[in-house]
């Protein structure tokens, strides 16, 4: 959430600079093929490999305090001091995939995989490496502290969706009204479909949240989009057809004490 108050006036002889807005843990990924995203092509070719890993050895014993996991296969792992891994588990489960953007703070778009009945597997919290048709693509991190019923995963950037996200310069002004201040600000937010195929994605943004009284936030335009009043998010969720382009608009204005300071 974006909240709104008053801000004392900072001096100093050194220049300043605010850090950088929280990215994903996951490293960018190559733009994928459109039968990355073809899930009925996957599901029709979609292959059982036989049983060659710990995981077909393994026996789950869980406690009311911590998960076993006893593998009924020796191993030898050489004493070279490098990290060996050992596959203890391999689990398949239904997704359905969508895109995700934040364009302010991120101009890409991420394909998601939401996973239901991810509860039943005793998943933990932690780095993800994610492959795609045996090629690694890059990391992610899976999030399990959530009681949601549909757990995400971030697959990866996919440079096939465009975005761009632009002041309204037509629309923000700032102007003084008696004793108060007022600024209005338009945001329009523009994104391209660039494959041969339709995508479903979700867009999120935000309006900024009063915590003071003398601070007035109007919302003047939204059109479709969903707002949580509590946090100022705002949510588009649309689907773009092959080589389309939609934009997304909202306006807002700001008003408070002129003589005041505020993080605008």
């Amino acid at each position: 959430p974006w909240i709104l108050n008053f801000q004392s006036p900072v001096y100093s002889t050194y220049g300043t600079s605010s850090g950088k807005a929280r990215k994903d843990l996951m490293e960018a990924v190559p733009a994928m093929s459109n039968r990355a995203f073809d899930m009925k092509a996957e599901e029709s070719e979609a292959y059982i490999p036989p049983a060659t890993t710990g995981a077909d050895y393994t026996q789950l014993n869980e406690s009311q305090l911590n998960m076993e996991f006893n593998i009924k296969i020796p191993y030898t792992i050489p004493d070279d001091g490098k990290p060996h891994t050992v596959q203890i588990q391999n689990i398949s489960l239904p997704a359905n995939y969508e895109y995700y953007a934040a364009p302010k703070l991120d101009k890409e778009a991420f394909l998601l995989a939401r996973i239901s009945g991810w509860d039943a597997y005793n998943l933990l919290s932690g780095e993800a490496n994610i492959f795609y048709e045996g090629t690694f693509t890059g990391k992610s991190y899976i999030n399990t502290q959530i009681t949601k019923d549909t757990l995400d995963i971030s697959l990866g950037r996919d440079k096939s969706i465009v975005i761009t996200r632009n002041r309204i310069k037509d629309f923000t002004e700032k102007k003084v009204i008696g004793s108060n201040k007022k600024e209005t600000i338009g945001i329009e937010i523009s994104i391209k479909n660039k494959k041969t195929i339709p995508v479903e994605i979700v867009i999120q943004d935000q309006v900024p949240v009063s915590a003071n009284k003398d601070i007035e936030v109007e919302l003047l335009e939204l059109g479709n989009a969903k707002k949580n009043e509590e946090n100022g998010f705002v949510e588009w969720k649309t689907k773009l057809e092959p080589s389309a382009m939609q934009k997304f608009i909202f306006k807002y204005s700001v008003k408070y004490p002129k003589d005041k300071l505020i993080n605008l």
